[in-house]
């Protein structure tokens, strides 16, 4: 088997039935990959036959928005057998992960969690999808920052990220899912599950870990500065610049979502 293929993530006992397991995922992958794409259309008839009894959350967030961070806060907090498909965006999904699966098979998994990331949430409307955003200056401080970003994009990955919350209502603050217990309660309510707060200070391995950090902060997390990004990039220039360029916008958006960002603060810092 191509090891592209692989299952990154077993979390599972020695008794899971890997053998089956793999087979059905180098089918799957196979298929997957000879329909050159996973869009809505093609997600919605394979979740379907592959996993018909199953709940399924599709996740939709920018790169660098505590995605992984909250996924993975999720899958541990879930005690139902669940499979998870990493950015399914590409020929195949970039891993999969399969939890509390011991002894069954894909067709009676309990929950599907389906990640895309850096795409808009109008192509995936059908599936209702769930949003995951962080608030401007520290979303952007982190994708400016970090080893994917393309500077010829930047204006198409904020026009994408200014629509989705625009346009979207079932939405995961992760500001705020950071720092409030409630808040954290009250979103595994919605999901599904109970919270308790495992892996809360975890940093995954999904995407190089932080940015600034990487896995340094594995462990205790909650001591990461995930919040004030922006004060390392006073001295970066298309951060300073496209802040300003777009400072309305993000006022408007931080006020909306994110009411525990001082803009007048970030200006004043930024201000040379």
């Amino acid at each position: 088997m191509d090891n592209s293929y692989k299952i990154k993530n077993w979390n599972v006992s020695s008794a899971f039935q890997s053998d089956k397991w793999l087979a059905w995922q180098d089918r799957l992958c196979h298929e997957i990959k000879n329909l050159k794409s996973l869009d809505e259309k093609n997600i919605n008839k394979i979740v379907k036959r592959e996993f018909p009894r199953a709940r399924v959350d599709l996740v939709v967030g920018m790169k660098r928005s505590g995605n992984h961070a909250i996924i993975n806060w999720f899958v541990q907090n879930c005690f139902e057998s669940l499979v998870y498909a990493n950015n399914v965006t590409g020929e195949i999904p970039d891993s999969w992960s399969i939890y509390s699966a011991e002894y069954i098979t894909p067709r009676m998994i309990d929950r599907v969690v389906l990640s895309v990331e850096h795409k808009s949430i109008c192509e995936y409307q059908s599936l209702n999808p769930i949003l995951i955003a962080r608030d401007p200056y520290n979303w952007l401080a982190s994708w400016i920052s970090h080893t994917h970003f393309i500077p010829e994009n930047l204006e198409k990955d904020i026009d994408i990220y200014l629509y989705n919350l625009s346009n979207h209502t079932s939405i995961i603050s992760f500001n705020q899912w950071f720092s409030s217990r409630e808040y954290r309660d009250s979103i595994a309510n919605k999901l599904g599950v109970i919270n308790s707060d495992i892996s809360i200070n975890g940093v995954t391995s999904f995407g190089k870990g932080s940015s600034f950090d990487k896995k340094s902060f594995d462990g205790k997390a909650q001591k990461m500065k995930v919040l004030r990004r922006w004060e390392k990039m006073k001295s970066n220039n298309l951060y300073v610049h496209t802040i300003q360029k777009y400072e309305k916008c993000f006022r408007d958006i931080s006020v909306e979502h994110f009411p525990d960002i001082d803009a007048d603060q970030i200006h004043r810092f930024l201000d040379r």
